[in-house]
């Protein structure tokens, strides 16, 4: 009897909802259980749900941008640990050495293929 380890939770939060669904679509087929959230402060809830193993996070959002979002994860001892990939249109080298001054564990611009981000996810 194989014993298959199950994927992991995804949490995704961007303020476009195209992103979100086309996202959610890719991973679910790919096996993994994903939460969506629309925006910084939605997704910071949605951190809270137990099993999120990965984030998949936009920086630029209204509200909330995607570095106040981190800050905030790290405060709380439940999600301080959960690694966060950032997804952006943000591509400038200044702006790619933030994001993982930031505590980012990987950095991906769009426009991305699904592929670079399912690996970067496989590697949480």
């Amino acid at each position: 009897m194989t014993i298959r380890k199950s994927k992991k939770k995804v949490l995704l939060i961007d303020d476009d909802q195209a992103i979100l669904t086309s996202i959610s679509s890719y991973l679910e087929l790919e096996g993994y259980e994903v939460l969506s959230a629309l925006g910084g402060k939605e997704g910071l809830q949605k951190s809270q749900e137990p099993g999120v193993d990965v984030i998949v996070l936009d920086i630029m959002m209204p509200e909330m941008d995607g570095y106040q979002v981190v800050r905030e994860l790290r405060r709380a001892p439940e999600t301080s640990r959960i690694p966060v990939i950032f997804l952006t249109a943000k591509d400038t080298d200044g702006e790619v050495m933030t994001g993982w001054q930031r505590g980012a564990v990987a950095y991906i611009t769009k426009p991305f293929d699904f592929p670079v981000l399912l690996r970067e996810i496989e590697k949480c």
